[in-house]
């Protein structure tokens, strides 16, 4: 069976919704691995080969932005997204962990309402 990742935003919101900064944080990574993974689908499902590293995140934005209109947006906002991302995951302190929390979900439902709507 193949995961569904609209899952994964589901989840962010879930730990949007609590108060502490972990839950916050990791509905940000929860929210970006949902958006990553809808766009790698598809540019493996057009043809494009990706590797298994750290690599494949650009890649998969860099492919995408030389698509459509709907996945050069997808494309922006996930390169957008990646950098919440890494704050929420590697810095020790954010300003505004609850507005990064729901801008990085705003981002990643915008992600695959643009990513579905051409698939």
């Amino acid at each position: 069976m193949m995961l569904d990742w609209k899952g994964f935003l589901e989840l962010a919101r879930e730990l949007a919704s609590r108060n502490d900064e972990t839950s916050q944080r990791a509905a940000i990574n929860r929210a970006y691995y949902g958006a990553y993974h809808r766009a790698r689908q598809i540019v493996e499902q057009n043809g494009s080969t990706l590797h298994n590293d750290g690599r494949a995140h650009s890649d998969v934005w860099r492919i995408l932005d030389s698509g459509d209109i709907k996945q050069r947006v997808a494309a922006a906002n996930g390169r957008f997204l990646f950098q919440i991302r890494k704050r929420a995951d590697y810095q020790p302190t954010m300003a505004d962990v609850r507005k990064d929390a729901s801008t990085a979900i705003a981002l990643s439902q915008a992600i695959a309402l643009a990513l579905d709507a051409g698939h």
